[in-house]
């Protein structure tokens, strides 16, 4: 939430020094990070890294206490490494469910396609879309995915929120008499 991403590889642990052991797989653990910043940064410190020499395999354990934290990590890395899709408009759609609140009706639409693909991956074990080789689902208990399939079977249920209108509701019933006075106002 509130930190920056931070490399969680760091400068030091691709250095090879002479005599050592190459190390070919690095396990990562996460430990309720609540977005996918610093996988993402260090994906890419990753890559960038590897035009210079022989990049590990990264493995990524991420715990999240709750479902649906969990689940968004999904939807952002299955948007963000969707290479159907062209660069600028992944990054507009990852940007704009990032930012989770106002979208558009094609993001809406793209939100409901990946949350069939992630609930047939979760629920099914369906892997056509590519899927498998990002998330492995074999650690989760089957009361997880459950409730991760059932948050991405409600991502698939298309309905209209008006979202300025619930803000301004609630805004309106915090403040009370206040939301409205222009007293003191130059």
């Amino acid at each position: 939430g509130i930190s920056p991403a931070s490399d969680m590889l760091g400068d030091s642990i691709l250095v090879e020094e002479e005599g050592s052991k190459s190390t070919d797989t690095i396990n990562i653990l996460l430990l309720c990070p609540s977005d996918p910043r610093s996988i993402i940064k260090t994906i890419a410190k990753a890559s960038v890294k590897a035009s210079r020499q022989k990049m590990p395999m990264l493995n990524f354990f991420v715990f999240e206490e709750i479902h649906e934290v969990l689940a968004r990590h999904f939807l952002l890395l299955s948007i963000l490494f969707d290479q159907a899709i062209p660069m600028r408009q992944r990054a507009v759609i990852f940007l704009e469910v990032f930012g989770n609140l106002m979208i558009q009706d094609k993001t809406a639409l793209h939100i409901e396609e990946k949350g069939k693909c992630l609930a047939r991956m979760v629920l099914d074990g369906c892997n056509k879309w590519g899927l498998e080789e990002m998330f492995n689902l074999s650690l989760l208990k089957q009361r997880d995915l459950d409730e991760l399939g059932s948050i991405f079977e409600f991502w698939t249920t298309s309905g209209e929120h008006n979202l300025k209108d619930k803000r301004d509701r609630i805004l309106r019933s915090f403040y009370g008499a206040r939301y409205d006075r222009r007293e003191g106002v130059t």
